[in-house]
């Protein structure tokens, strides 16, 4: 009998131990629970917003740049923007100064996988504006800048001209321009 006991409390002890080591790796392997290092992660990343993309036109390769401003027939304002950040679906944009609202909801063009359109405000064509770039699921900040608005043309970097085409106009007669320097006007429809 005593050797049966021995083997019993042999047997209730492994299993004791195998259901503490169960329980333990469990634990440590719960995707549930979170560390305390990554819950300081966490509540750190989400103290500190990342910086906002500088908001421009689109002369250079940008993630998200404004393409133009225009107006649609119903007098509201216009903003077309690229928008190349991945995940970044929906969003609006907001214009200071604005009157009477400064809100701007953009949608996707259905053509094109990363232009989109935002109806607002009429501004005045020529008004300095500082746009920002909303995320719509969290509010977060994603693009800001002051940009002039222009309706009729859109604003294009100043280049200098580059020394071959300095020497290229430098050397045509006094009193004429180059043939890459005229202009020509014609209506149309051309009829």
């Amino acid at each position: 009998m005593n050797q049966n006991r021995i083997t019993t409390i042999l047997l209730a002890g492994f299993i004791l131990i195998g259901l503490i080591v169960c329980g333990v790796v469990g634990y440590l392997n719960d995707s549930g629970r979170v560390s305390l290092t990554k819950a300081k992660a966490d509540d750190f990343m989400a103290t500190d917003t990342p910086a906002a993309i500088d908001l421009v036109y689109c002369s250079s390769p940008a993630s998200l740049c404004i393409i133009s401003f225009g107006q649609d027939n119903a007098g509201n304002m216009l903003i077309v923007i690229r928008n190349k950040i991945p995940g970044l679906d929906e969003f609006y944009a907001k214009l200071d100064p604005a009157k009477p609202s400064n809100l701007y909801p953009c949608q996707k063009v259905q053509f094109a996988s990363d232009i989109y359109y935002c109806l607002g405000s009429l501004i005045p064509d020529g008004t300095m504006v500082t746009m920002r770039v909303y995320s719509k699921s969290d509010d977060q900040l994603i693009a800001s800048g002051r940009i002039p608005v222009s309706t009729i043309a859109t604003p294009t970097p100043n280049k200098t001209p580059t020394k071959a085409a300095t020497s290229t106009i430098a050397s045509e007669p006094t009193g004429t321009m180059p043939p890459s320097a005229t202009q020509t006007s014609q209506a149309y429809p051309n009829p």
